[in-house]
């Protein structure tokens, strides 16, 4: 019995072609047989893959900007054959192995759908991709990781913001009118914009400033006609911050207990006769 193990980059054998052999045998004293080349026939003969397919590029569509939660980034990959199958395909740590599309011949395309909770990469940084296509015999490519440069690759934002913290001052006695309230708010990041922050009821978004490293301050001033606030009772507040690409963050209401917030007078008296 003789047998061949089939190496990397020998020909391949169509399933319908039949796989060529050439046998010389010799007796002890030298006389050889003539060459034997009648091969099984192809329906007793396997085909032959001996050739892992390969990629060779990948780009990303759009490949500029910042692609924010729900966008989509469409990637398209070039490959050596056509007709393969995804076994391992990832963009940002996600797995898009379901999105694999073969467009036409050796080009394919997968995308990834920006999440809430996925990695952000920003504008000079390259997003991780990691591919391994197969054939039908089984055979893969090797792990493709050459992701698409900076310079031709979207920004991805993919975290809303987060309002963490809110805490008056000062925080006990009574305001009254013209007196101001600073609140200061601890979010997770920096460079944050107001969407829509209300105390006592009143739009103070256009007092938010930014003091870096998440810590942010609005001030809201009494002003006659508010709606009073008893030293037992609570000041409502409402804060929605914005990021660069719009995300928004949950709406914020945890006001200070009423033990560490001030009372508020925004009515002056009134002698009626």
């Amino acid at each position: 019995a003789l047998t061949y193990s089939v190496t990397e980059g020998d020909a391949d054998i169509a399933d319908s072609a039949t796989i060529p052999v050439s046998i010389i045998l010799a007796d002890a004293a030298g006389n050889e047989t003539t060459a034997y080349t009648t091969s099984p026939a192809a329906d007793s003969s396997p085909g032959i893959d001996a050739n892992s397919p390969s990629i060779s590029a990948v780009s990303f569509s759009p490949n500029t900007g910042t692609l924010k939660i729900g966008q989509i980034l469409t990637t398209s990959i070039t490959a050596s054959e056509a007709e393969l199958a995804g076994n391992s395909l990832t963009i940002n740590g996600q797995d898009v192995i379901n999105t694999l599309v073969n467009v036409s011949g050796t080009a394919y395309t997968v995308t990834y759908t920006v999440t809430e909770g996925d990695n952000d990469i920003s504008g000079d940084s390259t997003i991780p991709i990691s591919f391994i296509l197969e054939d039908a015999a089984g055979n893969t490519t090797n792990i493709y990781t050459t992701s698409p440069v900076a310079g031709n690759s979207p920004a991805l934002d993919a975290n809303s913001p987060v309002v963490l913290t809110a805490t008056f001052s000062p925080t006990t006695g009574t305001l009254k009118i013209a007196d101001t309230l600073t609140v200061n708010i601890t979010a997770d990041e920096a460079n944050y914009t107001g969407s829509t922050i209300t105390v006592n009821g009143r739009d103070i978004t256009g007092t938010l400033t930014d003091l870096g490293s998440g810590a942010y301050r609005i001030k809201y001033g009494v002003v006659a006609g508010d709606t009073d606030v008893v030293q037992s009772a609570t000041i409502p507040i409402s804060i929605i911050l914005a990021d660069s690409a719009g995300h928004l963050s949950n709406t914020f209401t945890n006001t200070p207990v009423a033990g560490s917030s001030p009372a508020i007078d925004a009515h002056a008296p009134r002698i009626s006769s």
